[in-house]
């Protein structure tokens, strides 16, 4: 079990706690600017902590992530920002933890394990998302501890093991659905490999199909709020064409993605085209989310058979890699955009191969085994992966200026004055109730809002201009009738322009 990791390495979940944790602490301190996910996490945390689940729902639909937010800061006295990165903390060293007990429950010895401990402390990817609010840290966290679990019933076949898993990928389909496709493909894939006691391998895989198909539905109905697929009449949530509904979705979606590739290629090719092209970017985007050298490392590794230890995790292994593949590919075929952090559950299930890689070399090293080329590969490898790391602690921001013009606002324009702003972030700095209803907080919303002089029925106008947008500042003053009382600007000329509606 966990416990057995624990009590065999107390002091190494000792130092990655408390590294984990001075880690978190460090990209806080260096960039304290909330992101734009966090703003709707303390928004919808703050309606939960007062009772408000209508409305947290309405800020933010998948409610749960805020409302661990809330309930820590309720039963601890601190407040949403302070309970928000205390937990984020928390996850973040949980996150280290499960990476190091996977490790151990894949065959890794205690050299491995110290080493896989640097590894996942190390890695940049990680630790660039510290510093934010965001529920993927929590999401992975969860998944790790249930690998180890789901590890640990591969080996010894106990069924609780497997039960474990399960709770635990439910708890983390909390913070992100793709839990549920967790839910759905692993136990067809465990029985596929024969791990379930062969008297219970029908019944364990109806079980799940059954289960599988209910947490579907369930969020079938829970994303039609948002896509109009159910109707709500007298208080009872009913069906209504619903799979008429989703396929007209998706085909809407599809369309408007496909269109240019249309007009360039024809017949069907153009569909084969689209996929392809989603499924380059996205293990491109993988692969450089593990700083190219952890995920040659890997292949490296498989190629040379040092995966793993417990050689009949591998091909678990192998379909966790797959599936996370697949649901990242899945999820960028509608968004046509890989999120950066979307790829951070592949990008450490790959990495779970690295410590054993390491620790080949590491032995090698010791017993003298290695040639002088190889130990100069070798140590050249642990330079580069210390560059970095270093270099993914440098996480200092560039995003003051908002946070400038926020507080600028919140102190010197009176409170029931009004605002208009472009930048999420800077609204929730200013104290203003002066978030969108339709959430678009972009320059093109406020061109249109400026152009069509609906800006007047606001007293301030604090408009977020990059860099490359300064050929706006004079139309901005033609149509604003003068210049701004004030600019607030960073080092790369990012600015934000606060306007007073004189008229």
């Amino acid at each position: 079990m966990a416990s057995d990791f624990f009590s065999q390495y107390p002091r190494l979940t000792l130092f990655s706690a408390i590294a984990s944790i001075a880690l978190s602490a460090w990209c806080v301190w260096a960039d304290p600017i909330v992101n734009n996910d966090g703003v709707y996490y303390f928004r919808a945390a703050e309606s939960i902590r007062l009772g408000n689940w209508d409305e947290a729902i309405a800020i933010y639909s998948w409610p749960f992530y805020p409302a661990f937010i809330a309930y820590l800061s309720k039963y601890t006295g601190v407040d949403v920002v302070g309970a928000a990165y205390v937990l984020n903390a928390l996850l973040c060293a949980l996150l280290v933890l499960g990476f190091v007990a996977a490790v151990h429950e894949l065959g890794g010895k205690r050299d491995t394990l110290i080493i896989a401990a640097l590894v996942i402390l190390a890695f940049p990817t990680l630790n660039k998302y510290r510093p934010f609010i965001i529920r993927d840290v929590g999401y992975v966290a969860v998944y790790l501890w249930s690998l180890v679990y789901l590890f640990r019933y591969c080996t010894t076949k106990e069924v609780r093991n497997l039960i474990l898993w399960f709770l635990l990928t439910c708890l983390a389909t909390l913070f992100r659905v793709e839990g549920i496709a967790m839910l759905v493909t692993i136990p067809i894939v465990v029985f596929s490999l024969g791990r379930v006691y062969s008297g219970y391998r029908w019944l364990v895989l109806a079980a799940y199909t059954t289960g599988g198909l209910l947490l579907l539905f369930v969020l079938g109905l829970w994303l039609g709020r948002d896509f109009a697929i159910v109707s709500i009449t007298e208080g009872v949530v009913q069906p209504v064409e619903i799979w008429d509904k989703i396929s007209a979705y998706i085909s809407g979606v599809l369309e408007l993605k496909l269109e240019l590739l249309k007009e360039h290629l024809a017949g069907r090719y153009y569909i084969a085209v689209y996929v392809l092209i989603i499924i380059f970017v996205t293990l491109a985007e993988i692969v450089r989310r593990l700083a190219v050298v952890y995920a040659l490392l890997a292949l490296w590794g498989l190629k040379q058979g040092l995966l793993f230890p417990n050689m009949q995790l591998k091909p678990m292994w192998l379909a966790l890699v797959l599936i996370n593949i697949l649901i990242l590919i899945g999820s960028a075929i509608f968004i046509t955009v890989v999120v950066d952090r979307y790829a951070l559950t592949s990008t450490v299930t790959i990495l779970l191969a690295c410590p054993f890689v390491f620790a080949y070399f590491w032995r090698q090293w010791k017993r003298n085994e290695l040639t002088a080329r190889m130990k100069a590969m070798f140590a050249g490898l642990v330079i580069v992966c210390l560059l970095l790391a270093v270099r993914g602690l440098d996480v200092f921001t560039d995003k003051q200026y908002l946070y400038q013009a926020g507080r600028w606002i919140a102190e010197n324009t009176p409170q029931e004055s009004t605002l208009h702003s472009n930048n999420l972030i800077l609204i929730y700095y200013s104290g203003k109730d002066a978030f969108h209803k339709p959430n678009r907080y972009t320059w093109a919303t406020t061109y249109k809002l400026v152009k069509r002089k609906r800006w007047k029925q606001y007293d301030y106008l604090a408009i977020e201009l990059s860099h490359a947008d300064y050929p706006w500042i004079e139309w901005l003053e033609i149509h604003l009738h003068g210049q701004p009382i004030q600019r607030f600007s960073n080092k790369r000329g990012d600015s934000v322009l606060i306007y007073k509606n004189n008229s």
